[in-house]
């Protein structure tokens, strides 16, 4: 309670009354749960207000006063330039200023992915790197959000509990986390990967600060080992990507009724060994899932946000004109940005195809397209502190 009565006295809301405004007003209040849609933290109480006339069920699980934003590559690397550059004019400075202002307050918090670890270490200058890695630092403040892995482990055998009826192993899951090898997988599946201890992992984790971890990581004085980090780093991105390039290629000439059907099977037959794996954590067997009717066993993608999103966004970006390679690694980020963020920064193309294809309304997040967007649309509710100094 302390820390929320100093976040109000540092962040105080506006005296003067305003509209909600018209991004916010449609986010909704995010917890963690076993439903559809799910697995979301709580919006701060100051955002928490519903516009006339609509109503949202209660959340349940753990309540977290927190705003949890995800930016794209691109928002990093305008704020890195907003720091750093001496091109970089007032107004990009004062937004700079004003999100990180946000970020100290504690109600709003910027996770690091993997997606964004990678990116930044394929940056061959190493002020450059370092300065991105120091941006990651002072904004994210150590929070990284969960790896495909260990979504899709969580996701999926929540959604086979669902399917059988019976209680999941785990009830609750973070999907943000300060703990920087929490981007790169669960500490049993990084432990076999790496060939290393699981208590080691823990260790270290424990011992180090995430930001000094990240800051770590990325420095790379070894120019050698930088290029074999970027080549392991890829290689599962890579993969992925091709993997959901394939898909989209096989149903192309399909209506898109039918691009739905044969997505949903290409993406339960290609991931039947992570479905073995959430039934042996459940004590259960495939026959005991396929013997279920088939509607219900069909609907298991929709169960899958990881799944759901990338069909969603897939099928759709096919249909209004796919543009480059680069779209797939889009995707692939955006699968668990959605899912897990209240507020997602994306370019133009996938804020267009995210608010068509209503993923982004399933999954109640909003989906905004540049930094000064953002900073809009948090500065309309939160009155800044006094006497802000620019960010050196």
């Amino acid at each position: 309670r302390a820390a929320s009565g100093r976040r109000r006295t540092v962040l105080r809301r506006s005296k003067r009354r305003r509209s909600p405004p018209p991004v916010l007003g449609v986010i909704s209040q995010k917890a963690v749960s076993g439903q559809p849609g799910h697995l979301r933290t709580m919006l701060p109480s100051a955002l928490r207000e519903e516009p006339s006339g609509v109503s949202r069920p209660k959340a349940a699980g753990y309540l977290k006063e927190v705003l949890t934003v995800y930016l794209d590559q691109k928002d990093w690397i305008g704020l890195a330039k907003a720091i750093y550059s001496a091109k970089a004019t007032d107004p990009q400075r004062v937004v700079a200023r004003n999100l990180k202002a946000l970020a100290d307050s504690g109600v709003v918090r910027f996770p690091v992915s993997d997606t964004h670890l990678m990116e930044a270490s394929k940056i061959r200058n190493q002020q450059r790197r370092l300065q991105l890695a120091s941006v990651f630092a002072r904004f994210a403040q150590g929070w990284f959000l969960a790896s495909r892995q260990a979504r899709l482990a969580f996701e999926i055998e929540h959604a086979i509990a669902r399917l059988l009826e019976i209680a999941p192993c785990r009830a609750t899951f973070e999907p943000v986390a300060r703990n920087f090898f929490w981007a790169f997988g669960e500490g049993s599946f990084l432990a076999e990967l790496l060939s290393i201890g699981e208590e080691r992992l823990q260790r270290i984790s424990n011992a180090m600060e995430p930001e000094t971890l990240l800051r770590d990581y990325l420095a790379f004085d070894d120019e050698h080992l930088r290029t074999v980090a970027v080549e392991r780093l890829t290689k599962g991105r890579e993969e992925l990507a091709a993997r959901i390039e394939a898909r989209r290629v096989r149903m192309r000439q399909e209506s898109e009724d039918m691009r739905v059907r044969v997505y949903s099977a290409l993406l339960f037959s290609e991931s039947q060994e992570k479905f073995q794996v959430g039934l042996r954590a459940l004590d259960r067997t495939f026959s005991e899932l396929l013997a279920l009717p088939n509607e219900r066993v069909a609907a298991v993608i929709d169960l899958i946000p990881c799944f759901d999103v990338e069909r969603g966004l897939a099928i759709r970006g096919e249909r209004d004109g796919p543009r480059n390679s680069n779209d797939i690694f889009d995707i692939a980020a955006l699968t668990g940005a959605i899912p897990y963020c209240d507020i997602v920064l994306a370019d133009n193309f996938w804020v267009h195809i995210c608010r068509v294809s209503s993923i982004a309304t399933k999954y109640q997040t909003a989906i905004l397209s540049s930094l000064e967007e953002l900073e809009a649309e948090l500065t309309g509710r939160y009155a800044l502190p006094e006497g802000l100094s620019s960010i050196e």
